[in-house]
């Protein structure tokens, strides 16, 4: 199905690699100018809006408004701990909130709330791809944060650690399910890409190994 987005960057930043992560990748069904996702008819996106929330700041309005709206996101509970703000961007255009879901202190990779603002202090766009985790979800790892980085070291068979890496205990999803993993961020000297890779925090297993040429870009 087809879901416009704002053509008109906020200053400077383009909603569609946001818009291409969020939404084309599931199926979708619209009613009027919201986006749901068919696998759990939660809202993946809301356009053509202006709505407004109370709050003085971007961030605090952007977090009233899910709080007022957070069974459409699938939140149980208080908003506050299930998502945490990490980014705004705020241009002559108006302003972009992101927030991250968690789970249990964990961030949960790649899902997020992002809430777009017109100069008025409207909300006018929404993407949303946050996914319920069940409470009985174990977050212990039977896999030491070493040793996923040695599996990643052996996958290229690097004898030393390579360029600016950084480990983290995450959750990701794959084909729909939560998985326990060690997300690392290395450069291999020589190469023009950085690099991803996703260890199963439970079996040990590298999941995926995943290129991003370095260019750039917006920081958001």
């Amino acid at each position: 199905m087809y879901v416009p987005y704002p053509r008109r960057p906020i200053n400077g930043l383009s909603i569609l690699p946001l818009y291409k992560k969020i939404i084309q990748p599931n199926k979708m069904y619209r009613v009027g100018n919201m986006a749901y996702r068919e696998q759990d008819n939660i809202i993946a996106g809301i356009y053509g809006m202006s709505e407004r929330a109370t709050g003085f700041t971007p961030e605090e309005t952007a977090i009233n408004y899910v709080e007022e709206n957070k069974e459409k996101f699938g939140i149980k509970g208080r908003v506050n701990g299930y998502i945490r703000h990490f980014f705004t961007r705020k241009g002559d255009d108006g302003s972009v909130v992101r927030f991250r879901q968690y789970f249990k202190g964990l961030p949960v990779d790649q899902n997020e709330i992002v809430i777009t603002f017109n100069t008025a202090g409207n909300i006018v766009f929404l993407l949303n791809s946050i996914q319920p985790i069940k409470s009985d979800f174990n977050i212990a790892a039977t896999v030491s944060q070493s040793r996923s980085e040695q599996t990643v070291l052996a996958h290229f068979a690097l004898k030393e650690a390579p360029e600016k890496q950084q480990s983290e205990k995450i959750i990701h999803f794959v084909d729909g399910m939560p998985q326990l993993c060690y997300r690392i961020r290395f450069t291999l000297a020589g190469s023009p890409s950085d690099w991803i890779s996703y260890v199963d925090a439970r079996t040990g297993t590298a999941s995926r190994y995943l290129a991003n040429r370095r260019q750039r870009r917006p920081k958001y």
